[in-house]
């Protein structure tokens, strides 16, 4: 039974991909040829265009389907945000084109039935923008829908495949919403496609019109039947597939199974309508050969009650047709010089995960979990020393706290010389990697699954209040220490200052506290960020009526094509400096590293709690930084025993050293924010504040400078506290004099990829008599090479 099923779906998949690829081609030709007319088929010739639109969209997903059901798609392809781009398709396209067919129906309906009124509902002035608009709108509405919230992942399918899962919520009103206008839709089409088939066998000559008798045998009726038998067909298929998601809501159907008809229904149902269009429809059919007739041509047509003369001019002369095929052109042109550009220049680490990156650069890896008071399970990394050791024990324990939408793959996105933990490992510290809550690497639960709603119902609030004394006290118990060194980044800095006000005692564990891009309020935070304070509320009530869900932002999969076919290509360097910029600021010169732009794409942006982002936009819109706002004074005297949610006083954090680093150039921790709140109002003039020059938001994680104006302040810190610290630098002061490096691409322009130390396995060692030459893989613009040398002598 196995190798039945195996032949079957085999056989579907290839078929389907063998008739996709050529029609896809044809497709283009005929939606930009299809005629213009200033009769009431204007409208019906719309449907067509945009219902072939959504067709070319289904046709390319069910080609990136099938490819990676039979493991042909590329590894580059192979990422997180895939499975959820092409979900997002299959539901959104299929709706598109529910609404094509019905759209299509309806208009064979009111031209069999009621003729007289067909002028009135596809000839008016506001038919086409009102018929666009129901084509259009369902779909867009549900593709933004399942980007955001659908859990999709890749599942190991046949010897070498992948397919895509993803669980069902039907606790979620959109997701039933979903199948209900699926249901709709498919009954409607069903409804209307019987009365057609009804009228035509009554009586085949009501389609007569005054101008043209159309005889029962001839073309116009065999059309109407070959019509009427692809909507029979259709609608069988979307009475399989709808019954196939409802067999899913209400059994646990094997894994395997699931799959396979999952795979076999989409495939069918996606490519179906296109290709019984193509075979039964011969407007489509004359419009493609039309499109390629060298001379004008003269041909009627007729759309319900209406007779039109359409003249079709030779392709080159059409302006349209022109316009479409050289933008097409231009496009494969583009990505044919640039694939293989991308391809070649596509850096290792692009993908790693903690782990990986870390083994790459030959580092100790170490991981632990925690369990907090509230059950989740937390993920903890270490790096007890760096990659040199001399057997010693580890020094003082660093714990590194990430931002909002990150994980602990933040801290380690540039090479070892200018990334925070590899630099603190290389000092000899006992470095740690927290992933709060939602994070890529800490989505468990005791109870919950990560696809439930319960799971994501958290912000900073609990982050502060659990996930700090779970991680704390577990790398207080591991190395023995009595107080650990604590390093946060954005909302990383914000959960201990939240926990510090409110606990101030919880200071008795934190031996000095570095504040990168620090954030206790966002009164004057400026760029993006800031449309919180239109949306918040949207997000609490989403977050209230709909439940808590996880929210990933939809320029997660944008970064992700970014990181594997723009970044790489030097020449786009800036485009892709530039995308990052407008979030956290713009960098000065030589802080930004372009040539590791496709990982810091890879690695952004991240998910978290839509309640967390709803948290922050409350942050935006008040003036004080309280505790999550349950949007009515009965729900937060439930959660707090007072009508209004309490607020933070961080004037009560004490006895611990916090030593602040901020930038004028940060769009997110503003410097007005720590000058005029934090060191005016709240901390006091106590603490030791630094301005570092020309540092954006993300430089405080990535910056190039980064362990000269940063690392090894904190490092020399630390060295004057506590003797026990003492010697474990192995960075080099200066280079050999006998040595001597240049840095040279693939392409043979120089690259900012900066290394004392030994590269990892990317690196191409080739011995010359004058010295040693690393070549390395991604290329980068020359101007900046010598600033930078000079900012990190």
């Amino acid at each position: 039974m196995t190798e039945v099923i195996e032949v079957v779906d085999s056989t579907v998949a290839y078929a389907s991909l063998t008739v996709a690829i050529p029609l896809i081609p044809f497709y283009l030709r005929v939606i930009t040829a299809l005629p213009r007319t200033k009769s009431t088929a204007k409208a019906v010739y719309m449907i067509y265009q945009v219902g072939g639109v959504i067709d070319i969209v289904c046709l390319f997903n069910t080609i990136l389907q099938i490819l990676a059901q039979k493991g042909l798609l590329p590894a580059t392809l192979l990422v997180e945000g895939t499975p959820r781009m092409i979900m997002a398709l299959i539901y959104s396209t299929r709706i598109g084109q529910l609404c094509t067919v019905f759209l299509i129906s309806l208009n064979r309906v009111i031209a069999v039935r009621a003729p007289t009124q067909y002028h009135r509902v596809f000839g008016s002035p506001w038919s086409v923008p009102c018929l666009a608009a129901i084509q259009f709108a369902p779909s867009i509405f549900y593709f933004a829908y399942f980007v955001v919230t659908s859990d999709s992942t890749w599942a190991p399918f046949g010897n070498r495949g992948h397919s895509i899962t993803a669980s069902f919520h039907i606790t979620r009103p959109l997701d039933i919403s979903c199948i209900v206008i699926q249901l709709f839709f498919t009954m409607s089409n069903t409804v209307f496609y019987c009365i057609i088939i009804a009228s035509l066998r009554k009586n085949t000559k009501v389609l007569e019109t005054k101008e043209m008798r159309i005889e029962p045998d001839t073309r116009k009726s065999r059309q109407e039947r070959n019509f009427s038998n692809m909507a029979v067909i259709v609608c069988s298929f979307d009475f399989l597939y709808l019954a196939y998601m409802v067999l899913l809501a209400i059994c646990d159907v094997p894994k395997a199974i699931q799959l396979t008809l999952f795979n076999l229904l989409s495939i069918i149902v996606g490519s179906a309508a296109p290709c019984l269009l193509f075979a039964f429809s011969s407007t489509v059919r004359s419009n493609l050969a039309f499109s390629w007739r060298r001379n004008a041509v003269k041909t009627s047509t007729t759309m319900g009650d209406s007779r039109d003369t359409v003249i079709i001019g030779q392709p080159i002369i059409n302006r349209i047709l022109a316009d479409h095929s050289a933008m097409i052109a231009f496009l494969v042109a583009t990505l044919a010089a640039l694939l293989p550009s991308s391809i070649l220049c596509l850096d290792p680490e692009v993908d790693m995960n903690a782990e990986q990156i870390i083994k790459y650069w030959k580092y100790p890896f170490e991981e632990y979990a925690t369990q907090t008071d509230d059950g989740y399970v937390l993920t903890l990394f270490r790096m007890k020393h760096g990659r040199e050791t001399d057997g010693s024990p580890p020094g003082p324990p660093f714990l590194l706290a990430h931002g909002l939408g990150a994980s602990a793959e933040h801290w380690l996105m540039n090479p070892p010389e200018s990334s925070p933990a590899f630099i603190l490992a290389d000092a000899g510290f006992d470095v740690w990697l927290i992933n709060f809550r939602g994070a890529k690497n800490s989505k468990k639960h005791v109870k919950f699954k990560p696809e439930s709603s319960a799971f994501w119902n958290f912000c900073w609030d609990q982050m502060a209040e659990y996930d700090l004394p779970a991680t704390v006290d577990t790398v207080r118990r591991v190395t023995g220490a009595r107080k650990v060194y604590y390093v946060g980044h954005s909302q990383g800095t914000t959960v201990l200052f939240g926990k510090l006000a409110r606990q101030p005692e919880f200071a008795s564990k934190i031996a000095r506290f570095f504040a990168l891009a620090p954030i206790t309020t966002a009164r004057h935070m400026r760029g993006p960020m800031t449309a919180l304070y239109f949306i918040h509320s949207i997000l609490q009530n989403s977050n209230d009526h709909f439940g808590a869900m996880e929210m990933v932002l939809p320029t997660q999969y944008l970064a992700g094509i970014l990181s594997r076919w723009v970044c790489p290509y030097a020449r786009f360097g800036l485009a892709c400096e530039s995308f990052i910029s407008v979030q956290g600021g713009h960098s000065g010169i030589g802080v930004f590293n372009q040539s590791r732009t496709p990982v810091y794409f890879s690695h952004y942006p991240g998910s978290s709690s839509l309640r967390n982002f709803a948290h922050w936009g409350q942050m935006v819109w008040r003036d004080a930084t309280s505790m999550y706002d349950h949007g009515s004074a009965q729900k937060n005297q439930i959660h707090y025993n007072q009508s209004s949610p309490p607020t933070y006083d961080f004037t009560a954090i004490r006895n611990v050293s916090i030593h602040l680093f901020y930038s004028l150039n940060d769009n997110v921790a503003t410097a007005d924010d720590v000058e005029k709140e934090m060191i005016g109002k709240q901390l006091g003039k106590d603490v030791e504040a630094i301005n570092v020059p020309g540092y954006s938001h993300n430089d405080f994680i990535a910056g190039m400078t980064l362990k000269r104006v940063i690392m090894d302040r904190i490092i020399k810190v630390i060295r004057k506290e506590d003797t026990s610290s003492e010697g474990y630098d192995k960075y080099p002061k200066k280079k050999k004099k006998n040595e001597s490096f240049e840095f040279i691409s693939k392409h043979g322009s120089l690259s900012l990829h900066i290394s004392y130390s030994l590269p990892a396995e990317n690196a191409v060692k080739a011995e010359r008599s004058e010295g040693t030459v690393w070549k390395t893989r991604v290329p980068v613009l020359q101007q900046n090479l010598k600033r930078v040398f000079q900012a990190n002598e």
